[in-house]
């Protein structure tokens, strides 16, 4: 079962409290002067975070990469662009998130608000194809709470945008514009590089884009099964369920709790295209029920 963090206690208490006061200074600092409901304040103080979390995650990652490398400036992304996003929203008591796994190689903590590696070495976790179901931009977010080494598969639109874009090239993510077919074939072989020679899982997002249907599954783009079939590498499929609650279409947000429930590896390699892509669905289907 899931369980909150910090569910009633008197620290989420005084969290929530001292939130409201940054809240209220979110709104001042973005010139809103009254608001009529509670979301125009988490909306507020949600724009505030994201221009701060994305304005430290830049430097950082730069920083990293030139030093220790290219793993090291995606775990700097990962800590800023999404878990310092996350505990920003939820000191005002916005956002929460409850994590489950049915892979014996993640377990929960005793909050069920982190995922522990069982394995005193994390190396021997092999490089996976990570599918996910798409409803939001905080699924990336959600994604970074799964203790994996990893790339993230985006469209190239994104790497346009300052700051944002930049700190994804500089943790090693894969860009590819879906309308150039040259594009999709390289980044394929990039994907195909990450995990046969640095040996890193990759996100994809197998649906192609943002489901506007958070309970239903949109049909699945092949690539992701042709890579893990290519590389000979397992699909590890993950659902999150409430980020299109926490962060909508237009970057409004609202509060409400982020899921992420990592379910069993799926062995590819001795199933047909369409079997793959069905296995995966299925499983995923019935998490999402």
């Amino acid at each position: 079962m899931f369980r909150t963090a910090l569910h009633g206690s008197a620290l989420r208490k005084t969290f929530r409290i001292l939130g409201l006061g940054t809240a209220s200074l979110s709104m001042w600092s973005l010139g809103v002067s009254q608001f009529t409901h509670i979301d125009e304040v988490v909306t507020a103080h949600g724009y505030l975070g994201i221009f701060l979390t994305q304005g430290i995650a830049f430097p950082c990652t730069l920083v990293a990469r030139s030093i220790w490398g290219v793993d090291a400036s995606s775990l700097e992304k990962e800590k800023w662009m999404g878990q310092a996003l996350y505990w920003w929203m939820h000191m005002v008591g916005a956002w929460n998130i409850r994590v489950r796994s049915e892979w014996d190689q993640l377990t929960p903590n005793t909050t069920s608000t982190r995922f522990e590696i069982n394995s005193s070495d994390k190396s021997q976790i092999p490089p996976f194809v990570i599918a996910c179901n798409h409803i939001s931009v905080a699924d990336n977010l959600a994604l970074t709470f799964v203790p994996i080494s990893k790339r993230f598969l985006t469209k190239s639109q994104y790497y346009a945008i300052p700051v944002f874009g930049w700190t994804q090239w500089l943790a090693g993510d894969i860009s590819v514009d879906l309308s150039s077919a040259e594009s999709r074939t390289k980044s394929v072989e990039k994907c195909a590089k990450v995990l046969s020679e640095e040996k890193r899982s990759v996100v994809i997002f197998p649906e192609g884009t943002r489901s506007s249907t958070p309970d239903r599954l949109t049909p699945f783009k092949t690539g992701a099964f042709r890579i893990a079939k290519a590389t000979q590498c397992q699909v590890l499929p993950i659902v999150v369920k409430g980020t299109q609650q926490v962060m909508g279409r237009k970057l409004n947000c609202r509060s409400g709790v982020i899921e992420i429930t990592v379910l069993p590896p799926v062995d590819v390699a001795n199933l047909t295209l369409e079997q793959a892509m069905d296995t995966v669905a299925e499983r995923m289907r019935i998490e999402l029920e």
